[in-house]
């Protein structure tokens, strides 16, 4: 796969999944603080952990996941450097995000396995832990600028993998 084909097509689709899959796990409504930080973990975690499988293979010849594969954009779409983290400003202004859900919007067992056992771990962790945590990250520091009212400077999705693959 190439790297910036994304791996999934519609970042709006995953929102709404993400939003029912809490629905079911957690018995109420995700929070717009926890949905937006779940897209960016998601897009960090998955890129950096691509980025990094695709390196040590190269170094080794035994093969459990073909890293190759993958592209390391779990999806495409501006991420921004807002006050209480990254924040993905499409599905943000979307009033209507569940309108997009697709049961199968993950597709590959590899992916569905990996946003799945994310997931359940992001979900456990309360909404300001989370915007702690994005606050430590290099990226949104570079970007995120506390002079300005808008508050919406582009973080660059390489940047963002790149930082990842370090922490991975």
């Amino acid at each position: 796969m190439k790297k910036n084909i994304p791996v999934i097509d519609n970042v709006k689709e995953l929102a709404a999944y993400i939003r029912k899959r809490y629905q079911e796990q957690m018995q109420r409504e995700i929070s717009p603080l926890k949905l937006q930080k779940s897209l960016y973990f998601l897009f960090a975690y998955w890129g950096g952990f691509i980025r990094k499988g695709k390196q040590s293979q190269s170094k080794r010849n035994s093969i459990e996941v073909d890293y190759n594969e993958f592209s390391e954009y779990l999806y495409k779409a501006n991420i921004e450097a807002w006050v209480y983290g990254p924040v993905l400003p499409d599905v943000y202004r979307d009033s209507d995000i569940d309108r997009h859900y697709r049961a199968n919007v993950l597709s590959e067992g590899f992916v569905t396995e990996f946003v799945t056992d994310l997931l359940g771990q992001l979900f456990k962790v309360s909404d300001f832990r989370l915007v702690d945590i994005a606050h430590a990250d290099k990226v949104w520091k570079k970007y995120f600028n506390p002079n300005t009212t808008t508050h919406n400077n582009e973080m660059p999705l390489e940047e963002i993998i790149d930082e990842y693959s370090t922490k991975i």
